[in-house]
């Protein structure tokens, strides 16, 4: 028993050893193999001189040592040239026994030279010898270790195929190595030049191979090395990827990795930009810096989402000053220190306020003198908002009212009104809130000429606060089940810094009750998403019920109060173009301001009184468009306006045979 102790202790002992080994930067361990090689063709020529003249005289001949020097020398140099030190050199045992045989073969024929045409005798039978040892110690200890230590480190790591064989994916074979962390075991790439290939000892497959491939290599992964790929092809490599069991991840963008945001080792999960497979159109510059260069921006809602990312884009078109507006201390306080952190010639001041809060509005926007508004502000979360009635109408409605009321009598130039989808028709309190927010800057835009009111229209914005994405990853992350509310829904997306981007140069376009949708693409199926995000994640989704198997659950939990299965963007029957091709005008009927400030008179007096039904009564009125009770049938939650009451649950389940296509 004490000796199977000592056993065990001394290989975990090693093992701890090679562990240290493997942790060094790239330049120590090079290091460390050369003189090791050096120390063991030494001890090969010592040990054949030994063995074969059975004496040690000859170590008392500088010149001996003079030609062990040359011959260790030569032999280095070729093992170099072989790759046996390079970070994306020879792999295989077999390439190893090659360089190593080659460059011991080399320096032996070297040692026969020299003593053939030299000073000192180096008898044939030596040279033999030295050759022998030479390749066991240089090139067998190498495979030894391998067997011993490296093969059991890869069967325990995720064993990684790399999707690209250029620049970036060498860096990242590279980096994959130092690190230590994954085993890299092959290449995919597109060229079918490099089919067949071996690039750092690792073969390169053909992606439309890729079944035989990674069973042949027992892939657990795929690692997307191509930073330069447009977003449709990045999206159609994902699809063809998603069929097999591998977690896909990807190198950042390439944008990212020139601006030094990111490294190319940099390895995270597929982002939502890819799923969507939209490639943006560089912004316009003189729409990008109509409203913002030079002047002094405010941006209410600075630590939401959208409020956050138009920050970020309204610093890079140098601002003279930006006032960030937010009730949430923690989201003011980010997007401060991560605007701060960019050093730009702006100046940032983040203040904590409600918009609905007249006298503070007021004070800031004569104290910075502000030319232009953002405003973001806003409850968005559909389910939420039908239980706080009374609080989504404050915030959402009233609040705008008293900040375009604030903005106009302060002088402001530009008021640009960030709205959603979901006020066109609305059939949820928050698209309710969201539409009589449009129609209040409809109303003031046609009543006086101080202030130019823009209403910018768009869908779901992908990875923003409270949409599916990062919900669908925290769940596959758990294991699943994965929610989605019902088989048909579909929902309109766009990349948060393409939204931005867009909402800018829409109010640069107004010229005075401007209403404009953004072109958001295809509607698409949330549940294929959800199928989508399960596969990327390298897990098979299965629906209960079905008989097909899987590991995670996608279940349907039916539709909730206020959502609807497709949302539209255009309230008439059309939109014109403008000069920009993805943003899309819509004409604006401005209602009498009169008519409007006696109706939002009417829905604050009812809020004063804690009257839900009354206000949701009131938002029914034909101007606004909201009914209630346009959902119904299975899977609908409905609202029970009563103060304090939730949401009552689903009806009934959505037909679990409607299982998206895959």
């Amino acid at each position: 028993m004490k000796r199977l102790k000592t056993s065990l202790s001394a290989g975990a002992l090693a093992q701890s050893a090679f562990a240290r080994l493997i942790a060094l930067r790239a330049s120590h361990k090079r290091t460390l193999k050369v003189l090791f090689d050096a120390a063991s063709l030494a001890a090969a020529f010592v040990l054949a001189m030994a063995l074969y003249s059975q004496s040690l005289a000859f170590a008392s001949d500088w010149q001996v040592w003079g030609v062990l020097a040359l011959v260790i020398a030569t032999a280095l140099i070729m093992f170099m040239q072989g790759g046996l030190y390079a970070s994306l050199g020879v792999d295989r045992d077999v390439d190893i026994l090659r360089v190593s045989g080659l460059g011991a073969l080399v320096s032996a024929l070297l040692l026969l030279l020299l003593s053939a045409t030299g000073p000192v005798d180096l008898p044939l039978g030596a040279a033999v010898i030295y050759l022998s040892l030479a390749v066991c110690l240089t090139g067998g200890v190498r495979v030894a270790v391998r067997a011993l230590f490296c093969d059991h480190q890869v069967r325990a790591k995720e064993r990684v195929l790399i999707y690209g064989a250029g620049d970036a994916g060498r860096q990242l074979l590279a980096a994959l190595r130092e690190r230590g962390e994954h085993a890299p075991v092959g290449f995919l790439d597109d060229d079918p030049l490099l089919h067949g290939a071996r690039i750092g000892g690792l073969e390169v497959f053909d992606p439309a191979d890729i079944g035989h491939a990674a069973g042949l290599v027992r892939a657990d992964a795929v690692f997307l090395a191509l930073p330069s790929a447009s977003r449709a092809r990045r999206k159609g490599i994902l699809d063809q990827l998603e069929r097999y069991d591998l977690r896909i991840q990807t190198v950042p963008d390439i944008h990212d990795i020139l601006s030094g945001r990111a490294a190319v080792s940099q390895i995270s999960e597929v982002t939502a930009e890819d799923l969507l497979g939209r490639d943006p159109i560089a912004p316009d510059p003189e729409l990008m810096g109509a409203t913002i260069r030079g002047l002094t921006v405010m941006v209410t809602g600075a630590g939401g989402s959208i409020g956050s990312e138009l920050c970020r884009q309204i610093l890079s078109q140098a601002p003279a000053r930006i006032v960030l507006l937010d009730q949430s201390e923690y989201g003011l306080y980010e997007i401060e220190r991560a605007l701060k952190a960019r050093k730009a010639e702006c100046e940032i001041i983040a203040k904590l306020g409600s918009v609905g809060d007249d006298a503070r509005v007021a004070t800031l926007l004569e104290r910075y003198r502000v030319n232009t508004i953002f405003h973001c502000a806003a409850y968005k979360h559909v389910p939420l908002v039908e239980d706080n009635v009374i609080a989504a109408v404050r915030n959402n409605t009233l609040g705008t009212l008293a900040l375009a009321r604030q903005a106009v009598a302060a002088g402001v130039s530009a008021f640009i009104l960030v709205s959603t989808d979901k006020a066109v028709r609305p059939a949820s309190v928050m698209g309710a809130t969201k539409r009589l927010a449009e129609l209040i800057c409809h109303a003031l835009a046609a009543s006086q000429t101080t202030t130019r009111f823009t209403v910018v229209r768009f869908g779901n914005v992908l990875d923003s606060s409270g949409s599916v994405m990062p919900l669908f990853r925290q769940q596959v992350g758990q294991g699943g089940p994965v929610t989605v509310t019902h088989p048909d829904v579909t929902r309109y997306f766009m990349t948060m810094s393409e939204a931005a981007q867009l909402v800018i140069q829409a109010g640069a376009l107004s010229n005075g009750n401007g209403v404009y949708v953004l072109d958001m693409g295809e509607p698409v199926r949330v549940v294929d998403l959800a199928f989508r995000m399960v596969r990327l994640a390298g897990q098979r989704p299965f629906l209960k019920g079905s008989m097909a198997p899987g590991d995670i659950e996608i279940r349907f939990t039916g539709l909730r109060a206020g959502e609807k299965l497709h949302e539209e963007l255009l309230i008439g029957e059309a939109a014109e173009p403008t000069r920009h091709p993805r943003i899309l005008s819509e004409t604006a009927i401005a209602p009498e301001l009169s008519d409007m400030e006696a109706l939002i008179n009417r829905i604050a007096a009812a809020c004063e009184a804690g009257d839900a039904p009354g206000v949701v009564a009131l938002m029914s009125e034909p101007e606004i468009g909201y009914d209630p009770d346009a959902l119904s049938g299975p899977g609908v939650v409905k609202l029970d306006p009563r103060p304090g009451a939730r949401p009552a649950p689903a009806s009934a389940s959505p037909a679990q045979d409607n299982r998206p296509a895959q």
